[in-house]
């Protein structure tokens, strides 16, 4: 009695996926090489609408929106008055050194 054993032609054979290596005293199992079976989800059908959103929904997140928008609206309150602040500091400096400048402030004695 013979094994017949039936290949197809320019077929390679596949590695195992049972083939592992030893790394600091674990087992992992080597990559194959075997093909990816994902398959993409069918597409949509163009006919058919979404459903609407729902209105709680589309409130609470025009409640988000705004209350983002007023955060924003309140950094930009604090960033003008720290430029104001920073633009009469430098102001002031200048001023000031130009009535040494001048003349008019003695220069403290430098040691």
């Amino acid at each position: 009695m013979r094994l017949r054993i039936d290949v197809e032609p320019n077929s390679t054979p596949q590695p195992s996926c049972i083939d592992t290596w030893s790394t600091m005293g674990t087992k992992r199992q080597r990559p194959t090489n075997k093909v990816s079976t994902f398959r993409a989800p069918a597409p949509a059908v163009a006919n058919v609408p979404a459903p609407p959103p729902d209105l709680v929904d589309i409130v609470a997140r025009l409640d988000r929106i705004e209350a983002r928008q007023q955060r924003i609206e309140a950094s930009q309150q604090r960033i003008e008055a720290s430029q104001e602040r920073i633009e009469t500091a430098v102001h002031q400096r200048f001023d000031e050194l130009f009535r040494i400048m001048d003349g008019q402030i003695p220069q403290p004695p430098t040691q």
